[in-house]
């Protein structure tokens, strides 16, 4: 994020007069900064390059620092994997519960004029067509496991056992 605005100042300084003490101090400023950020990367890699050395036995309390920062990101990463899922689930969840609500008024709409109908109406309000009738779906269990089996599965998803027609 602050790149991004560093960015947007750096354009916005660039459209100032380069003659203005404020802007040239502004400029050295940020050329200042860019070389500290080098630097520091640079310093970074030397430091992981000699820990990597020797690291454990020269520098025992950062060691345990660094195992202990490990440890943490290490916890953290499976809370964010956590969320994900339940964020996953939760989503998912409301999608099934918005097609249940979809199928439901489309049930009760009518034909004819597209009227949505209370429940339980066997003619139209709006204009009183007869409302198709509603189908029972019968639900098939599977014999060895008690999973729900789709209509035209020859196989339980559940535990693999073969289903009679």
């Amino acid at each position: 994020m602050a790149g991004i605005l560093d960015g947007i100042v750096r354009g916005i300084a660039s459209l100032a007069p380069q003659d203005d003490p404020d802007v040239k101090i502004f400029n050295a400023q940020n050329e200042l900064k860019d070389i500290t950020e080098k630097e520091e990367k640079i310093y970074a890699a030397l430091g992981r390059r000699v820990f990597a050395e020797n690291g454990k036995e020269a520098y025992p309390e950062t060691a345990v620092q660094l195992e202990a920062l490990s440890a943490n990101r290490t916890e953290i990463e499976a809370k964010v994997e956590q969320m994900k899922a339940e964020k996953e689930a939760r989503e998912k969840a409301e999608a099934e519960a918005q097609a249940q609500r979809e199928a439901a008024e489309a049930d009760r709409t009518c034909p004819s004029c597209g009227t949505v109908n209370a429940e339980g109406c066997k003619f139209c309000c709006d204009c009183g067509t007869r409302l198709p009738e509603k189908t029972e779906v019968k639900k098939r269990f599977c014999t060895e496991c008690g999973a729900e089996v789709a209509d035209g599965m020859k196989f339980c998803s559940g535990c693999g056992a073969r289903q009679g027609e």
